[in-house]
């Protein structure tokens, strides 16, 4: 996935990645690093680390929404589910 899919609505300060779903609920975002990161409360709970690190801010400095983000990792694990 990448800030040409979302464009406006891109959360990250990284232009490209990869969301998965694992271990049925939990939502991942993989950096081009390496680096993977939680997307969900789940994921977070599991041992994932936050994705605030990556995570971008608006022009009025509050942080961008995951919302579309989320929303397209959980479709991923409704699909493998």
């Amino acid at each position: 996935m990448s800030e040409k899919n979302l464009g406006y609505a891109w959360p990250l300060t990284v232009d490209h990645g990869t969301a998965e779903c694992r271990s049925g609920d939990q939502a991942v975002f993989t950096v081009p690093d390496g680096t993977t990161y939680a997307l969900n409360d789940r994921a977070r709970k599991a041992g994932y680390q936050s994705i605030e690190p990556v995570r971008a801010s608006g022009d009025g400095g509050d942080k961008v929404s995951l919302g579309t983000l989320l929303s397209k990792s959980l479709k991923l694990c409704r699909a493998g589910g």
